[in-house]
């Protein structure tokens, strides 16, 4: 399986998800590899979760989910998921204004996928398709730490 280090990291909001795209340097040369679409989450502590529906109400790509985890103060989070990064950032702000905490959603797309994979130095890249872009290979991928 190929290898390399992330040199940069792009992300654009669509309206199908946000699109994650990296360049990567290898061995044979600098690799451009786009992620599948990630959607982008925060977390609230579960007790708000009455207030947060109110106010969320019925928004197309929004989903509130119960999740095993908890935040510092032990408390049960949810987790609120949107189809597009900036929706996130303006509930987090239209909830903030309600009294109601968030974490998490300053976390971008790039480093969201990054960081929920443990990436932090070299890693392992494949494409679901192979394709050339001018003699660097480009394509729709995955990568991995490195094992």
């Amino acid at each position: 399986m190929p290898q390399g280090f992330v040199l940069t990291r792009h992300w654009r909001d669509t309206a199908d998800g946000s699109e994650v795209r990296l360049w990567l340097a290898t061995d044979a040369g600098p690799c451009h590899v786009r992620l599948p679409l990630q959607t982008s989450v925060a977390f609230a502590p579960a007790e708000f979760r009455t207030r947060i529906e109110r106010l969320v109400g019925d928004e197309p790509g929004v989903e509130l989910r119960p999740l095993e985890l908890c935040d510092f103060r032990h408390r049960p989070v949810l987790g609120l998921y949107c189809r597009q990064h900036r929706h996130l950032l303006n509930l987090e702000r239209r909830l903030a204004d309600a009294g109601i905490e968030i974490f998490e959603a300053e976390v971008r797309p790039p480093e969201r996928y990054l960081m929920e994979r443990f990436i932090t130095a070299p890693v392992e890249f494949w494409f679901f398709a192979d394709q050339r872009e001018t003699g660097r290979v480009c394509g729709e991928g995955r990568i991995e730490k490195r094992r």
